[in-house]
């Protein structure tokens, strides 16, 4: 599972006061940030059966939110094994799943 999360946000609006409007904002930041790292997994995956692809789901609350797939053998596809080379989705995933979230965050933001 890839985790985005915005950590110290509570605190930081806790001293500004009138700036509580940012944290819907940032929310569904975070979620879309999330949706689109799913979708990027789900296009990067090495597909066989489709179960790995399709079993890709995002879990979003608040500022915090996860996603990857739920196979039990996706860690064999993204590492490898003896037989199997690597065929790597989920770490190239959460790098531009980060990209986004930093972007969409400075964006909300800007908007107040």
């Amino acid at each position: 599972m890839v985790s985005l999360s915005v950590a110290g946000l509570s605190e930081l609006l806790g001293s500004l006061g009138g700036a509580v409007k940012i944290v819907p904002a940032a929310a569904l930041s975070v979620r879309g940030a999330a949706e689109e790292g799913a979708e990027n997994m789900r296009a990067n995956v090495a597909v066989r059966s489709g179960a790995t692809r399709d079993s890709v789901g995002v879990d979003a609350d608040g500022l915090s939110a996860s996603y990857g797939p739920t196979t039990p053998y996706a860690p064999f596809i993204e590492h490898g094994t003896y037989k199997d080379a690597p065929q790597p989705f989920a770490e190239q995933s959460a790098e531009a799943g980060a990209d986004d979230l930093a972007v969409k965050l400075l964006l909300a933001g800007s908007s107040f």
